[in-house]
């Protein structure tokens, strides 16, 4: 029996089915992220990331040798570095929070350390802790940052290194043990510890720099492509130049679009069903919300992924033979595959100031509202080592590969039999936006990175550029995590 294109009544229940769907899944992962959220007493992303960054910059403040004094500014980033890990402590009261806050005071001289320290009872080495000061002699001091950081018995400056350095303190080890360093008279020491303290910092400043550069080379992409693009436009007889001519978009069946939004349905009734039975699931195979399971239940999380997005590929692969689908039907090829990686590169350029210019007036309009944070930032910034190899993979490689395959390959194409490409377009960033859990705030930021990956996948015919734009931004923040948590 033929399969006739759907009508335009029966298009619009299959997309409120959809809709339907993605809002049961936005819901699931909402709530999801708030009790992990809640479960781990985490830190706010942006409150943790601003601490860090303003106690590197305050800490490079204070190494600066000013023959005036203090200054105002620096007097006031001192000030807002010590009240931002104030309020991290006050969002969640941990050991880390109430270290990198002793840490901070002790090494630009600001605030009570003492009373900071005795919010850890368990590791004063004194009996009446309301009467116990931080020692003055640089023999006491290691004495008893050993003991706070757990260890046994104190160990000699030398082997200090080592053992801040395996507290899991990240950035803040470099600036403590070149203090400690420094008043033990060892100038090799404090130098060492101090430019790596430095570095941090620079290094941050050096990728924000890097990033405007690239936006203003972005700026200029999208300038010249317009500009060729209007010309085109207004005088059809002058061709668009090589480099920016489309590739001829290949327009799949009615039997093969049907399929492929059936596919895409699956994948979110798949993914649904993980959202759903995956918190349920985990104390049963033993694992929990928690640093200690951190690795374990990050390859969980991808096993569960590869499961939702392996349905459609069984669906697909079963039927191919009936309906003469190709993989190629969804972009999938490596056709011009060194064009159109360079596409992905520069379209992502190109679109990037109005990424960044999206993303700051949601901040600004949607300021009040409580947006939770993306999952994997959130175990980036409470992870280390191993932890944050897989989820840089998860992010920057596995993400960009499913996703790109999902949405610009299955849904968009399943979409563009049924509707205009500017409307197949905005269903399909819309569906790809709410399906993150970051709303309000970053609902119009994703949906333009969704228009973005569907306008690059349709234009070049492939899902290439579409993913190695995703991949670039994905990437970019992880890096940018890293740097700014400063392992």
């Amino acid at each position: 029996m033929k399969i006739e294109l759907a009508p335009t009544h029966r298009t619009c229940w299959q997309i409120a089915i959809l809709v339907a769907i993605a809002a049961l899944l936005f819901a699931s992962t909402y709530n999801n992220t708030r009790k992990t959220s809640t479960k781990q007493n985490s830190i706010n992303t942006r409150t943790y990331l601003d601490a860090t960054l303003t106690a590197k910059i305050a800490y490079l403040l204070s190494t600066i040798p000013s023959q005036k004094g203090q200054t105002a500014t620096d007097s006031q980033m001192l000030h807002r570095a010590i009240s931002s890990h104030e309020k991290m402590m006050a969002d969640s009261t941990t050991h880390g929070t109430i270290l990198r806050l002793a840490i901070l005071q002790r090494i630009l001289k600001q605030g009570d350390v003492n009373e900071t320290l005795c919010k850890m009872h368990s590791t004063i080495p004194a009996a009446d802790r309301t009467k116990w000061t931080y020692p003055k002699s640089p023999d006491e001091e290691i004495i008893v940052w050993s003991k706070i950081l757990n260890l046994d018995k104190a160990v000699p400056v030398p082997e200090a290194q080592k053992v801040i350095q395996k507290a899991g303190l990240g950035w803040y080890a470099y600036p403590l043990l070149a203090k400690i360093y420094l008043s033990h008279g060892d100038n090799a020491g404090y130098a060492r510890e101090n430019w790596r303290a430095i570095s941090g910092t620079l290094m941050v400043f050096a990728f924000f720099f890097i990033g405007g550069l690239l936006a203003l080379i972005g700026v200029g992409i999208a300038g010249v492509s317009a500009r060729h693009f209007y010309i085109s436009y207004k005088h059809p007889d002058i061709p668009l130049p090589s480099y920016l001519q489309s590739s001829t978009l290949h327009t799949v069946s009615s039997p093969v679009s049907d399929a492929l939004y059936n596919a895409f349905l699956l994948f979110l009734l798949g993914f649904l069903l993980v959202r759903l039975a995956g918190p349920a699931l985990l104390p049963s195979l033993g694992l929990a919300d928690g640093k200690d399971t951190i690795v374990q239940n990050l390859l969980v999380n991808i096993v569960f992924t590869l499961i939702s997005a392996s349905l459609p590929a069984f669906y697909l692969h079963a039927i191919a033979k009936n309906i003469d689908f190709k993989i190629s039907d969804i972009g999938l090829h490596i056709r011009d595959f060194g064009k159109n990686i360079t596409w992905g590169f520069l379209g992502y350029l190109a679109a990037l100031p109005i990424i960044w210019l999206v993303a700051f007036f949601s901040s600004i309009l949607f300021r009040h509202f409580d947006t939770p944070d993306n999952p994997a930032i959130i175990m980036f910034a409470s992870s280390h080592g191993i932890a944050r190899l897989l989820l840089f993979i998860e992010a920057a490689v596995m993400a960009p590969l499913l996703e790109e395959t999902i949405f610009r390959g299955i849904f968009l194409r399943s979409l563009m039999p049924r509707m205009r490409p500017v409307l197949a377009i905005v269903v399909c960033s819309a569906v790809f936006a709410i399906l993150h859990p970051q709303l309000p705030i970053g609902f119009a930021a994703i949906f333009v990175l969704g228009a973005l990956f569907s306008i690059l996948s349709l234009h070049r015919n492939s899902l290439v550029p579409g993913i190695v734009a995703h991949a670039v931004n994905n990437g970019a923040i992880m890096l940018m995590l890293f740097l700014m948590v400063g392992d």
